[in-house]
């Protein structure tokens, strides 16, 4: 904080404060021609010192906090100290996002890979809860859905929604839809969640859950949620319905990130390619083969909603 205010009087003033922090009044820019900007600059000059020095007193006396980015400063952002405020203010924040109707990014990183950019042991026993805690405060239940499902829950299974993601995620993930917030939600989650876990130790090594180079990809993390490229675009519809269960709850297919192509295409390829050393005539009869029979499927679903279980031929 102090570098950054040298540097704005620097800049604004064309002096030159010396090693104590004070500004050494023979210094003085080329630039400065005339009278008035000078008077104007000392005031300025005058002020910015004297913030500084009052800020420099308040660190002294245990005031204020100075602007670290360490592990420790990470933890006191999160207001883990007071706890109640802080859920009070990420309740207000969820509430009514100042920031909801804002456009940051269109083009988005992929949620499976922002997961795997915080490398964690997998033998340590806290991985499962940050995996869990991080998958639900990145990506939010559709609330109306979300209550429809917990209905069935308790009429058929008699459990609660939070139970059956417990037992089965993958029946949740297919009848409920997600969504990413805006950043001004994510990021405070996101910290939140890194806070409480990171530094947990583990029982059998004492080990944290988050060493130096996690705590950098954490950070990563966060600034990617501060711009915008983890939150949804308004508008764009990343689930279709993809029929109605036995219970009369509609599933969904999620098209959110780069799962399809990598499941479908790519591993397609992959395997007619395998290690037959192919030539170009082969790779364009492959590529031929392969989006041929995928259009005739999509055609079929879109128009008709059948599956295409034919020869594309």
């Amino acid at each position: 904080m102090v570098m950054l205010k040298v540097r704005s009087i620097t800049r604004h003033t064309g002096r030159t404060p010396g090693r104590n922090g004070t500004v050494d009044a023979n210094t003085s820019d080329d630039r400065t021609s005339s009278p008035d900007s000078d008077d104007i600059g000392e005031e300025a000059l005058a002020d910015e010192i004297g913030m500084l020095e009052a800020h420099a007193e308040q660190v002294r006396r245990g005031q204020a906090t100075p602007d670290r980015r360490g592990e420790d400063a990470f933890s006191e952002s999160l207001g883990l100290t007071d706890f109640e405020r802080f859920l009070s203010d990420l309740e207000e924040i969820i509430a009514s996002p100042p920031d909801a109707d804002l456009v940051y990014q269109k083009v988005k990183k992929d949620i499976f890979h922002t997961f795997n950019m915080i490398p964690t042991s997998v033998h340590h026993g806290l991985r499962p809860g940050f995996l869990r805690a991080l998958r639900d405060h990145l990506m939010r239940w559709d609330p109306n859905i979300r209550e429809l499902v917990h209905e069935v829950c308790q009429q058929n299974f008699n459990c609660s929604f939070e139970t059956m993601l417990a037992r089965n995620p993958r029946w949740i993930a297919d009848r409920c839809p997600r969504h990413i917030p805006a950043p001004s939600i994510l990021v405070r989650a996101l910290e939140f969640v890194f806070g409480v876990f990171g530094h947990g130790t583990n029982a059998r090594s004492g080990d944290p859950l988050f060493n130096h180079t996690a705590w950098q990809k954490a950070h990563a993390v966060l600034q990617l949620a501060r711009e915008g490229y983890l939150s949804d675009n308004e508008g764009v519809i990343l689930y279709e319905e993809a029929g109605v269960d036995q219970y009369g709850l509609r599933k969904y297919d999620c098209s959110r990130g780069t799962n399809k192509v990598e499941g479908g295409p790519h591993a397609d390829i992959y395997r007619k390619f395998g290690a037959l050393h192919a030539g170009p005539r082969y790779t364009v009869n492959s590529l031929t083969d392969h989006w041929t029979f995928y259009n005739l499927q999509a055609y079929a679903k879109h128009m008709f909603g059948l599956d295409w279980k034919y020869h594309h031929s």
